[in-house]
């Protein structure tokens, strides 16, 4: 089964970098990024971690990361762009293990108690 994750950015920091993004996309207010998983077991490391790998590069590519000088505020819009591409697509895909992973093993929980 063919299984793929849309995510659809419109923030800010994408619409700014919209010419380093694909000529398809300068046409639109919006970027749609097609991430294939249906051959991951997003219930094992492994997969979610695999899936985790798309999503980044993914980012990049939308976001317009290259390699080479480049200013401070334009490192930190790209930065940001990813960010939120990634936040965005992890919450989108709605799963417990791969959200998990996305927010590090080492995170550590937080109870809030009323008094």
């Amino acid at each position: 089964m063919q299984r793929n994750l849309i995510a659809v950015i419109a923030s800010a920091p994408v619409l700014a970098l919209a010419a380093a993004a694909p000529a398809s996309a300068e046409a639109q207010d919006e970027y749609q990024a097609r991430i294939s998983y249906g051959d991951l077991n997003l219930q094992s490391d492994a997969g979610a971690d695999a899936l985790l790998r798309r999503v980044r590069s993914e980012a990049r590519a939308v976001c317009g990361d290259r390699s080479g000088r480049m200013s401070i505020s334009e490192r930190r819009e790209i930065r940001e762009c990813m960010s939120d591409f990634e936040e965005r697509a992890v919450a989108l895909l709605d799963n417990d293990h791969v959200t998990t992973r996305f927010a590090g093993e080492d995170t550590p929980s937080i109870v809030l108690a009323s008094r």
